[in-house]
């Protein structure tokens, strides 16, 4: 009885020094890395943040969510490098399909790649509020109501030249 148990005993052990499968990784292992202030990778020579403020992500409405559920080629921690970007088109497919259609997905369609996406609007994904929240750059009402209000030019261009933050979630 005792060889059999030291074995199971040490199959559970070794189990544990694997890395943790896809529908395992929970968020809070992906932050257990992604907390650090100085987790930076290197797109194009330049130096790109990978940090995630555990608060931060917390406030976001993204925070039901795995990390898994839009980094769907992460198999395992710690994971490999290069992931693919997620496509905010995989759960909102209806504004996607909106913005296919809008001067600007039609700019990237043509490979106009300085066009505007998503986050040029709505920001960092980690970061995105509830639209109720005062401080989110989600389209409220009144922020709807200002948008209508102003040109384009306005809004995102500097005297006619495009103004572009995003560079990780292109």
């Amino acid at each position: 009885m005792w060889p059999r148990t030291l074995v199971a005993l040490c199959l559970i052990l070794w189990a544990e020094t694997l890395p943790a499968a896809a529908s395992q990784i929970q968020s809070s292992d992906c932050l257990a890395c992604h907390n650090d202030a100085s987790l930076v990778t290197s797109v194009q020579g330049k130096a790109i943040s990978l940090y995630i403020p555990v608060k931060t992500f917390k406030q976001s409405v993204h925070s039901v969510l795995n990390c898994t559920d839009c980094h769907t080629d992460i198999k395992s921690i710690p994971h490999q490098p290069g992931l693919t970007k997620p496509s905010c088109g995989t759960c909102h497919s209806d504004e996607q399909a909106a913005y296919a259609q809008s001067v600007h997905g039609k700019a990237i369609l043509r490979g106009d790649t300085p066009a505007a996406r998503c986050v040029d609007c709505h920001g960092d994904p980690h970061r995105i509020l509830p639209a109720t929240d005062p401080a989110s750059k989600g389209l409220s009402q009144q922020h709807s109501q200002h948008l209508r209000e102003l040109s384009p030019a306005e809004v995102c261009h500097e005297r006619g030249r495009p103004q572009h933050p995003s560079v990780l979630f292109l």
